[in-house]
């Protein structure tokens, strides 16, 4: 059989790649505004995981910025939150940008990681939010 690799996944020649559009890990939008925060913020989130019936801890990791501060949004929300449950959105998109899948992500617990400073390193100021679901639903 003779195969096509792309990224290191070897997939049939049969594959046809006009039919089946493959899923990238860099299409996606995270909607967290209920923390104030916009979704362009978001540089990395760890997806869903189900271990052992539990829901795992789920990681954001956010930019920081001198104008719209993600530091005073997330700290602005721990001030003035007085929801009982939250939840927010991650959703993929293909290549156009249009929304082909969404996790709705419930949860009550979460934490707040303000970032490190650093006189070494010229590294982004990378706040982050770490999520503890209480459910997970794949919409479509």
């Amino acid at each position: 059989m003779i195969y096509t690799e792309i990224n290191n996944f070897k997939l049939p020649d049969s594959f046809d790649l006009n039919q089946y559009e493959l899923k990238k890990n860099y299409k996606f939008i995270v909607e967290l505004d209920i923390f104030g925060v916009e979704s362009w913020k978001v540089q990395k989130i760890t997806l869903p995981k189900y271990i052992d019936f539990m829901w795992q801890d789920i990681k954001i990791d956010l930019i920081d910025t001198n104008t719209s501060s993600t530091t005073s949004q997330l700290y602005n929300f721990i001030k003035n939150n007085k929801l009982k449950e939250l939840n927010f959105n991650i959703k993929y998109v293909d290549g156009t940008g249009k929304e082909i899948s969404m996790w709705t992500i419930l949860f009550k617990n979460f934490s707040i990681d303000f970032g490190i400073l650093d006189y070494g390193n010229d590294k982004l100021l990378m706040p982050s939010i770490t999520i503890e679901p209480l459910d997970c639903i794949l919409k479509y």
